[in-house]
């Protein structure tokens, strides 16, 4: 088995245990061992299963031990098996037997069907125990501190981009935010003067036209009215039009007066 694909299994047989511990009282239930079996055969039913996983669970309190069964293939429980060793099935899984097996479904033996586990481990099959479980965990605790000062390099180095994509989404809704403002204002004044909003033009404060002329004033824009006269505005801090002196009406062009 690929040390890759064995990783995957593990790191899902860690899952199923912590699934189980978090929906019981972990003071009384713990989860004993996973086991993965490449191919498991459920004796007596007249079937087998590939790819699922084993958990033994624990019950100090009632001194007693049950399994749950989950497919790796489908990622779901598939049965469990009561103290008595008596296996039940889930009901979606009787329906995806029912739909595999078809006419032969019949022939399966799925009431009162005892458990039990292989008498041997084969060559793919994978055992997780809790000890192995806790020496892992305490393993990513040392490696991903609760204070967030992570010891591998490239974790730093994955926050730092993570940081830049941030700062790039903001800016980018920023600018998003801006043009958005833009067009609003653009619309108002499009409205009080009764022209068309595409014969306002505003000037960017990056253009070369504001490094060309830097004392123009900021939030300047153009517009045509509706006899044909190109005149010049820019928004004050207020937000309010007002006339640009650096600029006189023309019909022609832009007629500029201390540029």
């Amino acid at each position: 088995m690929e040390q890759e694909r064995k990783q995957e299994l593990e790191q899902k047989m860690e899952s199923i245990a912590d699934l189980i511990e978090q929906g019981t009282d972990t003071n009384q239930t713990s989860v004993d061992t996973v086991t993965f079996y490449k191919n498991f055969e459920f004796k007596g039913s007249g079937f087998a299963e590939y790819n699922i996983f084993v958990a033994k669970v624990q019950n100090s309190k009632e001194n007693s031990t049950t399994y749950e069964i989950y497919s790796d293939n489908s990622n779901s429980l598939i049965a469990t098996v009561d103290e008595h060793g008596k296996i039940h099935f889930m009901p979606e899984y009787i329906e995806k037997l029912r739909e595999s097996y078809g006419e032969h479904f019949e022939s399966l033996m799925l009431e009162d069907l005892s458990f039990s586990l292989p008498e041997e481990l084969q060559k793919e099959d994978i055992v997780l125990t809790k000890e192995e479980r806790a020496k892992s965990k305490a393993e990513k605790e040392l490696a991903h501190p609760k204070d967030g000062k992570s010891i591998d390099k490239s974790q730093e180095e994955q926050g730092e981009k993570d940081q830049q994509e941030s700062e790039e989404e903001q800016e980018e809704s920023e600018e998003k935010q801006k043009k958005g403002d833009e067009e609003s204002e653009k619309e108002e004044i499009a409205t009080k003067k009764g022209i068309p909003s595409h014969s306002i033009l505003f000037i960017k404060e990056n253009s070369n036209f504001y490094k060309d002329h830097p004392q123009l004033e900021p939030n300047l824009y153009f517009y045509r009215d509706n006899s044909g006269v190109v005149k010049a505005e820019y928004l004050d801090e207020n937000r309010k039009p007002q006339p640009s002196k650096y600029f006189e009406d023309s019909r022609n062009s832009f007629k500029t007066r201390n540029c």
